[in-house]
């Protein structure tokens, strides 16, 4: 009789644990599919974003350069490519211009935004049209790559590390030959002119800013994160470990660099049918919890965030150049 209890109890021990293992394991997919937008939920906050002009695509004759830029890193050189607006002359030292950096995602290359100096592509000539109509003013913008030929760590590391070979090899290399507000290329002059300076990309590009926004706010005040989270607490930090995590790591690093709310500007955006639309969704709802570092608003002149999320916007470079036109707009309005 007593055998016959005992088996019946583990029988039921045996029952509950298949049980909970059956829920966690059902958690562990349904998480799977929803990071990779396989599944996901109604986002409410979908909007329809201003689409760049039709006429904004087409080459105009106050068009701007594209010059291929060489500069090492180490012992390696690598290449960037720079946009320089109609009217830069270089002998002419005394007009300055706001400068942008630019990553390219996954799979990419430093020429993928822009084009080359021999062939380039849409986000020249529309740079070219926002100049020229007087949305932003003439601005340099560069193009560099993650990527290193003597390094075969992953993407997300070397998107991790790119920040060392940013601030200290690519900025001073840049801003020493192009006439930018740095008026030395050593880290006071650089600090000094952080708020002529911007970084943005997308996908894991986006993961890069975020990246450089943890650690070089004394170099950057504005950032435009498209379609990727922050993984400074691992792959898919956003969603895995939006708040207590993510959200709270990307506060504490604005007062660990000695800033608050009033020295950055961020403008992140991602679509509903973007494979990263869960991922940074999560992490942005999070970071509104930090109400006193990210204040979320519709526009710059109440807030230091703004998070987009585009209506039926998939992972892709037309998405990207809406997202551009419209965060570099917003961006103006503070300047």
């Amino acid at each position: 009789m007593k055998e016959k209890h005992i088996s019946n109890r583990r029988k039921r021990i045996t029952k509950i644990i298949a049980v909970v293992l059956l829920i966690l394991l059902a958690y562990l997919v349904l998480g799977y599919l929803y990071s990779f937008k396989v599944i996901s939920l109604p986002d409410r906050s979908a909007k329809e974003l201003d689409e760049v002009p039709e006429s904004y695509y087409e080459t105009i004759d106050r068009d701007g350069t594209i010059e291929r830029f060489d500069y090492q890193t180490g012992s390696l050189t690598k290449t960037a490519y720079i946009y320089l607006p109609y009217g830069y002359d270089e002998n002419d030292v005394q007009t300055k211009y706001d400068i942008f950096y630019l990553m390219h995602g996954g799979g990419g290359s430093e020429s993928g935004y822009l084009g080359t100096e021999n062939d380039d592509r849409d986000l020249k000539r529309i740079l070219d049209n926002m100049i020229a109509n007087g949305d932003i003013q003439p601005t340099i913008v560069v193009t560099p790559t993650f990527y290193r030929s003597d390094d075969t760590r992953s993407e997300g590391e070397l998107t991790k590390s790119f920040k060392n070979e940013l601030v200290s090899e690519l900025i001073p290399a840049v801003e020493q030959k192009y006439h930018t507000y740095a008026e030395t290329t050593d880290y006071d002059g650089l600090k000094a002119s952080r708020m002529h300076r911007s970084f943005g990309g997308v996908s894991m590009g986006s993961v890069t800013t975020w990246y450089t926004f943890m650690d070089c706010l004394d170099y950057f005040k504005f950032y435009l994160p498209m379609s990727g989270d922050c993984w400074s607490c691992g792959m898919l930090g956003g969603l895995d470990f939006p708040h207590a995590v993510t959200a709270a790591s990307l506060n504490h690093a604005v007062s660990r660099q000695g800033y608050t709310s009033e020295d950055f500007y961020i403008y992140a955006a991602t679509g509903t049918e973007d494979i990263a639309h869960n991922v940074l969704s999560a992490q942005m709802n999070s970071m509104k919890l930090h109400k006193k570092t990210f204040q979320f608003a519709e526009d710059f002149s109440h807030g230091n965030v703004h998070f987009d999320v585009a209506n039926e916007y998939e992972h892709d470079y037309p998405a990207m150049m809406v997202y551009l036109y419209t965060g570099l707009r917003m961006f103006e309005a503070v300047k």
